[in-house]
């Protein structure tokens, strides 16, 4: 399993002046010594979030693993070794927490957004409006008269197909266009910007969560606090050095 991970780790290169360091780091199975030389960095590569991940990984770290890989798959959502490291990191904090622990904004309702990658629901989605276009025409053909070609198999599958893809594209699109972030450590949430407000529940490492446009300096530290929802319609307040997420460096 290592040789695997090993194998993927270095085609996806480190493309920085460390690279000689982190790659000893690597073979020699130095792995917190190479996640603390990454982290301190100031150069940060496309594989940055990648490399971080399987290393974590590596180390066990389940939580932050995840995190930092869902960050890298945002960035190449099409490549396959970081597919294949995500879905082994999910699994594992899956059996580690349980699955509502790792995903508390999945519920009975929204559970199959987890079957497929987002780009693969478009696919769904483009393919089913083409197949449904298709029927329609050729039901319209068929029938040579505007007010009967809604009628028929081949107009009962035209409507079908267009129906579905016009849902999932809406949905998708929905699904989309929120900002997501993953915790880096178990962490108690807070009621407001500060760990001065109320305690309102704990949240776990690795799991996903949504953020607000709301951001708040806590005056009494100087720390940044965001405001995220940890489930549905359920708000709170995390200090932002606790979570990743694309728009939060």
């Amino acid at each position: 399993m290592k040789f695997i991970i090993f194998l993927c780790f270095l085609n996806y290169s480190f493309a920085t002046p460390l690279d000689e360091t982190l790659s000893n780091l690597y073979k020699t199975k130095k792995y917190t010594q190479a996640i603390r030389l990454l982290k301190e960095s100031e150069i940060k590569s496309k594989s940055y979030e990648y490399n971080l991940g399987v290393l974590y990984e590596l180390t066990g770290e389940t939580g932050k693993a995840r995190a930092y890989l869902e960050i890298a798959h945002e960035k190449f959502p099409k490549n396959s070794a970081i597919q294949n490291h995500l879905e082994i990191t999910r699994n594992q904090l899956i059996k580690k927490i349980g699955f509502h622990r790792a995903n508390p904004l999945i519920t009975s309702l929204n559970q199959w957004r987890t079957w497929l990658y987002p780009y693969q629901f478009r696919w769904i989605a483009l393919t089913s409006l083409l197949f449904g276009g298709i029927f329609l025409l050729f039901s319209y053909r068929s029938r040579r008269r505007l007010q009967a070609f809604y009628r028929g198999p081949l107009a009962v599958f035209s409507w079908i197909f267009l129906i579905l893809g016009t849902a999932i594209s809406v949905e998708t699109f929905v699904f989309s266009s929120f900002s997501y972030a993953y915790l880096l450590d178990e962490y108690t949430l807070r009621s407001g910007p500060g760990s001065q407000f109320l305690d309102v529940g704990k949240v776990y490492a690795g799991a996903q969560i949504k953020t607000t446009n709301h951001s708040q300096i806590d005056s009494k530290t100087g720390e940044r606090w965001v405001q995220v929802e940890v489930a549905p319609s359920q708000i709170a307040w995390i200090p932002s050095s606790k979570i990743i997420a694309s728009q939060i460096r």
